[in-house]
């Protein structure tokens, strides 16, 4: 690496490390998320678009604010990171609601799909394409259920209050981040499963 480069690296990591740390109102941070609703809209598309802005006000309010100094701001860089919490909070508490109704698979039939998905394409594609998406789905469905108890467990089950889940999360940082993975999963497997779901997926039949 060349000490120009070095130096282009460093200015971007401190202009990163700046843009993160600049100070934002609540009002612009929630102005950041939120949407007008068209008037053409549909009635389906204005009620999402309403509701995705409520989402938004409610977080502003009852979480942001909160954090916010004297004057009303935050860093920039916290504003996704805190947003995301938030929905996956919603999130989690309405899988939760309905998991009587939602699909469960045990251990051995997550695993047999992750045994089956770890072989070559030139294993896979024997199968055609639906099954390998159908494998690659219930592993997805499999670790969001997993995720989504780990998270009301330690986090959500203590508290409603969603300033107090930002907090709480903040100090398990790995359930935010989805770590560590269940099912004897690591990165390079994920990333390795993932990329031949991408190969299928791009090259599906297109059938009229």
């Amino acid at each position: 690496m060349t000490t120009q480069t070095s130096l282009k690296l460093a200015d971007d990591k401190f202009r990163d490390e700046m843009m993160g740390n600049a100070p934002i109102t609540t009002m612009a941070a929630g102005d950041l998320l939120r949407k007008n609703v068209p008037r053409d809209t549909t009635p389906d598309t204005k009620t999402v678009m309403e509701y995705n802005n409520s989402v938004v006000d409610d977080w502003e309010k009852n979480v942001l604010r909160k954090f916010a100094n004297s004057e009303g701001k935050v860093p920039a860089g916290r504003v996704w990171q805190s947003f995301s919490i938030f929905v996956e909070g919603n999130d989690v508490r309405s899988r939760l609601k309905h998991a009587k109704h939602l699909p469960t698979y045990s251990d051995e039939t997550v695993k047999y799909w992750i045994e089956y998905l770890m072989q070559p394409m030139s294993e896979l594609i024997k199968d055609g394409h639906t099954i390998p998406l159908m494998g690659w789905g219930i592993i997805r469905s499999a670790m969001a259920s997993y995720f989504a108890n780990l998270k009301y467990c330690k986090v959500l089950q203590n508290t409603t209050d969603p300033y107090k889940v930002e907090v709480e999360f903040n100090r398990h940082p790995e359930l935010i981040h989805g770590r560590p993975y269940p099912y004897g999963l690591n990165d390079e497997m994920i990333s390795e499963m993932s990329e031949k779901i991408g190969v299928l997926t791009r090259n599906k039949f297109s059938i009229v």
